[in-house]
């Protein structure tokens, strides 16, 4: 009987990457080594941001009163001043625990912060409404759903969003999933930036934002898409 060495070794396949494998390592190393990482930086803030564009609505929605230096507000005067809607609504979060003014004829603090809001930023005088909403966690999804149920009492059909840059697919893909379902348009307007996306990773403030809203917009795609 003959043997085989077959019997006792395996035989070796040696595997050669193709031309095509090749070039896509090429393609990878070129992407992570060449290319600087303040382009992939960029891009994911880039990311977060939705604009569209400006058409006449009936009414212009500002969803954070609180945000630094009131540029909601003045991005929402910017869209009065153009003629896309007159009215503006703004909503608190504050809702029956609202912190009063002391001798304030029942006037609260934060309805005063929010008119001299307005007047700085140029929002014409009683064209704007407060309303009051309590949402629970998840804060956005929540206020999302109050937003849709006020607007249907209303009749308020179309919409302008005025929320905060980074914010801003996020909320507008929050509030599209209540609105939609009732034929309630809806338009991103962004309020400027407090950080530019190139370079937004040199300050902390920056870092924390970005990474944060980064993260939550990913969970929101995950399990609410």
């Amino acid at each position: 009987m003959k043997l085989k060495w077959e019997m006792f070794f395996h035989r070796k396949t040696v595997i050669r990457p193709t031309a095509r494998a090749w070039l896509l390592i090429l393609l990878v190393l070129v992407m992570v080594f060449v290319i600087p990482y303040q382009f992939w930086f960029t891009k994911a803030a880039e990311s977060l941001v939705l604009q569209d564009p400006l058409a006449a609505s009936d009414v212009i929605f500002i969803e954070d009163w609180d945000y630094p230096e009131f540029r909601n507000f003045a991005a929402a005067a910017r869209v009065q001043q153009r003629g896309f809607a007159d009215r503006i609504i703004i909503f608190s979060n504050d809702g029956d625990q609202r912190l009063r003014v002391e001798g304030a004829d029942s006037q609260t603090l934060e309805d005063k912060v929010i008119d001299l809001y307005c007047r700085e930023a140029g929002i014409r005088a009683g064209s704007f409404e407060k309303i009051w909403s309590i949402p629970s966690e998840p804060a956005t999804l929540d206020r999302a759903r109050q937003v849709a149920q006020v607007f249907q009492v209303r009749g308020i059909h179309s919409a302008i969003l005025i929320s905060r840059h980074y914010h801003s697919k996020r909320s507008t893909l929050s509030y599209r999933r209540f609105l939609d379902p009732a034929h309630i348009r809806l338009i991103s307007y962004p309020a400027g930036y407090s950080y530019k996306p190139n370079n937004w990773w040199r300050s902390r403030e920056g870092i924390q934002t970005v990474t944060l809203e980064f993260l939550k917009l990913v969970l929101y795609r995950l399990f609410f898409v």
